[in-house]
């Protein structure tokens, strides 16, 4: 009866050990898995939901215009695609030679908050001003201008199979996992 009970107890130990690790793969997988389309590729922070980016036929999601325009420009060619803050209208950026070539609107300004989240791209200055009076509103060529150049290196953000023992979630399902395996063990030496 003894012997039962012990077995039922390693058998729960041994599940849950394996559910725990299971659960921790999946997460940093998936972490990893969504990386390239969910992260600003400049300065890692989530996908804003409306700023993407076209280079060499491959696309890119920004957290804002001006890390858009800190990927793109260096890059030479590319088109940058949002919308106004505001009213929804879509933008778009064209850059051709390091410049803004074509914007549609051609009155559409970037309002610098001083961090990514905060940086809005508008229709026009009215929209950008009507939103907060307190921001520099800049045009796209000024932003470029003033933000961007010199081109800013574009870190290294892809993560490879190495890069997944790096991740905390990754050593916690080991130490848990572990854990666990000592527990058995000493609970088998008791017997």
């Amino acid at each position: 009866m003894n012997n039962d009970i012990i077995h039922k107890k390693n058998l729960i130990t041994i599940t849950f050990t394996f559910i725990i690790f299971t659960c921790g793969f999946i997460l940093v997988y998936s972490e990893i898995a969504n990386a390239e389309n969910n992260f600003c590729p400049i300065c890692g922070m989530a996908w804003d939901g409306e700023t993407t980016g076209i280079i060499d036929e491959e696309t890119y999601y920004y957290c804002c215009p001006v890390c858009a325009l800190k990927h793109v420009v260096p890059r030479i060619d590319g088109d940058i695609f949002g919308k106004c803050n505001t009213t929804g209208e879509n933008i778009t950026i064209n850059i051709l030679d390091g410049n803004a070539s074509l914007v549609i609107p051609n009155t559409t300004v970037v309002s610098l908050g001083g961090t990514c989240p905060t940086n809005k791209l508008f229709k026009n200055e009215t929209v950008a001003f009507s939103f907060n009076s307190s921001r520099p509103a800049l045009s796209i060529q000024q932003v470029i201008d003033q933000k961007v150049n010199p081109p800013v290196e574009e870190p290294d953000s892809g993560e490879t199979d190495e890069d997944i023992k790096d991740t905390p979630g990754f050593e916690l399902v080991i130490l848990i996992s572990v854990i666990a395996f000592i527990f058995i063990l000493k609970r088998k030496r008791k017997k």
